[in-house]
């Protein structure tokens, strides 16, 4: 009897994806690395007022604990930047180097949403910049999303901090974010630094993020915008400035975070069916189009593509049922096994 078709550990996906790209050394090292009990689980959850704490004891803990075992020297280690996009300079251990908002549940939540373009008017009218060692996107869930942030007037000030909309569905949680710049990946491997990221997705395994990232937090969208003004997770932002004002005053977390009230005046708007059909009435008769198709073994992978949303469809042959199908960037790196 014919078994369904089988996916392979992520970690060989991992390891055959950044082989893929030229990457072989460090792609082995991802595979090898990639145990259970290395994993940082989404279910661990850590207070705001413990992030920095959390973060340091994991930096010296043992790797059977799911630390990185860092000790002396290795503790004060730092990377050289050279000329990205004009910008020279260091970074270090808990440097957050991706900064995203993800189409997972919390882009579903338009209170949240709301919140991160709030925060981002605010920093941007005190003058605060993302620091410019931290790659930043936002793929939100669905094109509403879009239209309500910018009915809102908030969309120019996400964008000014570099958070445009890069497309929309599953992105960083499953290493879409793409490739860091290499001035930045070579300051990593030169330190062997614990880079970080900071996403509103629901994945953040150690290596599935980005193979050069390996302290990886699941965060609100407004704490998304927040850690990349910051720039590390080695801060207390309950306490410590975020960054300073146009006339060198502190800013702190609390001074651009968003009221109840703040997020209600926009709410109703992003919330009204009116605005759902507005997007997405109709979509329902247009039909899908298949642009690609390959073949493994005695199967195919179909890869489908509408005017909302990209999708695999996995096909056998003998009978033509479909036996999977999965979000296209995911799939687009997943190998399928048939036994």
């Amino acid at each position: 009897m014919r078994s369904k078709p089988r996916l392979r550990m992520v970690s060989d996906v991992l390891a055959m994806r950044h082989a893929l790209t030229s990457d072989a050394e460090r792609a082995a090292d991802v595979a090898q690395d990639f145990r259970p009990r290395d994993r940082r689980a989404p279910q661990d959850r850590v207070l705001l007022e413990d992030m920095q704490r959390v973060y340091r004891e994991a930096l010296t803990a043992p790797k059977d604990k799911r630390g990185y075992a860092l000790e002396g020297a290795q503790l004060e280690a730092k990377g050289t930047v050279t000329d990205h996009k004009g910008w020279n300079g260091t970074i270090q251990h808990g440097d957050v180097v991706i900064a995203s908002i993800t189409s997972c549940t919390n882009t579903s939540n338009p209170s949240v949403m709301l919140g991160a373009g709030i925060l981002a008017k605010k920093a941007v009218e005190k003058g605060l910049t993302v620091k410019p060692w931290v790659k930043t996107s936002l793929a939100p869930g669905s094109k509403v999303v879009t239209e309500y942030l910018e009915d809102a007037g908030l969309t120019p000030y996400l964008d000014q901090l570099g958070f445009q909309t890069v497309g929309y569905g599953c992105t960083t949680c499953i290493g879409n974010s793409g490739p860091l710049d290499e001035p930045i990946v070579n300051a990593i491997n030169e330190g062997d630094l614990v880079a970080a990221s900071v996403l509103s997705g629901n994945r953040n395994f150690e290596g599935r993020v980005n193979p050069y990232v390996r302290a990886n937090y699941l965060a609100s969208p407004p704490l998304v915008v927040a850690y990349a003004l910051a720039g590390t997770v080695d801060t207390n932002l309950e306490t410590d400035p975020i960054g300073t004002d146009k006339d060198g005053n502190a800013v702190y977390l609390r001074d651009i975070w968003p009221t109840t009230e703040d997020i209600a005046a926009h709410l109703d708007n992003a919330t009204s069916p009116e605005t759902f059909r507005k997007i997405y009435d109709g979509i329902e008769s247009i039909h899908s189009q298949r642009i690609r198709a390959r073949h493994h073994d005695e199967c195919r992978v179909a890869l489908c593509i509408d005017s909302s949303f990209d999708a695999i469809a996995h096909f056998c042959n003998r009978d033509d049922r479909l036996v999977r199908s999965m979000s296209a960037p995911l799939l687009r790196h997943l190998i399928f096994d048939v036994d």
